[in-house]
């Protein structure tokens, strides 16, 4: 026997239950007006029967797909490497399978990619779409609103016009890096230094400005500089500043400007060591060992 055939049907479910064809479809697809007993007799039959509804056929009906498009607008290298969208992946999933729904992953790399998940998401595939990982000059706003699915952002997307009234959720990075930098203030600290990742993102950009903001009414005496991660720079930290052996974490240089463009990175483990006169105000996350001022 073929498993396609071996699979159960929707009236052999109401052979089952004694009941008819469309009372089944009815209580598998959710809908109201069956009466309490008839649905737990075919629910029960369901249950015998191992039977599993057909999507496209369901969908036709329900007009959902019980699916959730997750769109990370970064390569897979970088994606399946960093800690950080492990765990945002997993308290997605984890979301969508507490009310039955399916996560789709999309990731994009370049130009063609943005064109493919834009064509995905206005076929009908999903009932809506998380976003995270926007850059300023990304299309995906933009290709998104045309496709009319309901979609939130991770993040504030780079605005442009007709892309203003998408739903986003964001920290408060500006704020944020404004209590980072005056912390450091209040101990007394003068050489305050800000490293940020590529400028390329509105949440570095937030945090530099916020970083600026504090440190543009420095009193006199005071040093500030900035660096950022440069496009081409790798996320380890191993391409900048020079760590001990045994360490993960990022080692500050001892001297500004440093001899080598800066990548620190919370994928690599960042927490800045004790080796340079500069306290920094870092847009990574901190290690829960050790502080990341001086």
């Amino acid at each position: 026997m073929t498993e396609t055939a071996s699979r159960p049907t929707l009236e052999a479910v109401a052979a089952r239950a004694g009941v008819s064809r469309a009372t089944v479809s009815r209580v598998v697809n959710g809908s109201d007006g069956v009466r309490e007993p008839l649905a737990e007799r075919v629910r029960r039959a369901v249950e015998e029967l191992g039977y599993v509804p057909n999507q496209a056929a369901r969908s036709l009906v329900t007009k959902r797909h019980d699916a959730v498009a997750v769109v990370i607008a970064e390569p897979e290298t970088r994606v399946f490497a960093d800690p950080f969208f492990a765990l945002q992946l997993r308290g997605i999933s984890k979301e969508l399978t507490a009310h039955d729904s399916q996560l789709v992953l999309l990731l994009t790399e370049g130009r063609d990619d943005h064109t493919r998940v834009g064509r995905y998401l206005a076929g009908g595939h999903v009932d809506g779409a998380l976003v995270f990982s926007l850059h300023l000059d990304d299309p995906l706003p933009g290709l998104i609103q045309r496709a009319g699915v309901p979609t939130v952002f991770g993040g504030r997307p780079g605005w442009s016009e007709g892309t203003r009234d998408v739903v986003y959720v964001d920290s408060d990075n500006r704020g944020g890096a404004r209590q980072a930098v005056r912390h450091l203030v209040e101990l007394g600290r003068k050489r305050i230094g800000h490293i940020s990742g590529v400028l390329d993102q509105t949440s570095a950009v937030d945090r530099l400005d916020g970083y600026r903001d504090v440190m543009a009414g420095a009193a006199p005496g005071w040093s500030w500089r900035a660096t950022s991660r440069p496009p081409a720079a790798s996320a380890a930290c191993g391409n900048s500043w020079t760590a001990a052996p045994t360490s993960t974490r990022c080692s500050p240089p001892t001297t500004w400007p440093p001899p080598a463009p800066c990548a620190c990175s919370a994928s690599a483990g960042c927490g800045c060591r004790r080796t340079s006169r500069w306290s920094v105000s870092t847009t990574c996350c901190p290690s829960p060992s050790r502080p990341t001022h001086r």
